[in-house]
């Protein structure tokens, strides 16, 4: 499914996305039509459809663009002059953080990520491997400095961003919408807790699983 058919005028594309994001977030996914959107932007429903196939499409390039605005927060982060274990806490509980702001403010968001959850992981796959790239550089970095002791730096990232990425909507397995950052909090701290340099020569490893996300998260926004 792609997005953006033509970028003859980007200010106008963005408009349908705004028009979108307003609308889905008001009355739900699959009340709101094309037809709707457009004359919210403020054109025809003819000249929507040259820049989307669909709602789903639109639903699907704010997807694509909150995951990239949250993946530029996390790379800042990474960046910052503080301890590296203090990056890393930043780091892995951002993403579920906005995620979790973003599940508030759009409470119609569930019937998306559950009618569209296989193409939204394949969209969402990029960034969380990028994630446990940045924690797996923080954790070398923690280990060079003696604060870590991680045996497998990259394949522990890996881990680490696939994991969080599980408190993520749509919130089958995990606590309610409410208690997630906080929930994450706790396993963060307990994680970490087995990561840190106790004099454990060989240094602890977190074992990735299978490469992909199990959740949808970060279907969008525009904020």
């Amino acid at each position: 499914m792609s997005t953006n058919r033509t970028a003859a005028d980007p200010a106008k594309r963005e408009r349908i996305l705004r028009a979108a994001w307003n609308r889905i977030r008001q009355y739900g996914f699959a009340k709101t039509t094309m037809g709707e959107i457009a004359a919210d932007a403020g054109i025809g429903k003819g000249t929507a459809y040259l820049y989307f196939r669909s709602k789903a499409d639109i639903m699907l390039a704010l997807t694509e663009e909150t995951n990239r605005r949250i993946l530029d927060q996390l790379q800042a982060i990474a960046a910052e002059e503080r301890p590296p274990v203090d990056r890393l806490h930043d780091l892995m509980l951002h993403r579920v953080h906005a995620i979790a702001e973003l599940a508030h403010k759009y409470p119609h968001g569930d019937e998306f990520f559950r009618s569209f959850k296989p193409e939204i992981v394949r969209r969402v796959e990029s960034y969380v491997r990028r994630q446990g790239e940045l924690a797996a550089s923080l954790i070398k970095q923690g280990n060079d400095i003696g604060d870590l002791a991680v045996a497998d730096p990259d394949g522990t990232g890996a881990f680490l961003a696939q994991l969080f990425e599980r408190f993520t909507p749509p919130y089958d397995h995990a606590p309610g919408e409410a208690d997630v950052v906080p929930f994450a909090e706790r396993t963060f701290d307990l994680l970490l807790s087995g990561m840190r340099s106790h004099g454990n020569a060989g240094g602890a490893t977190l074992s990735p699983s299978s490469p992909s996300s199990s959740s949808g998260a970060g279907a969008g926004e525009k904020p």
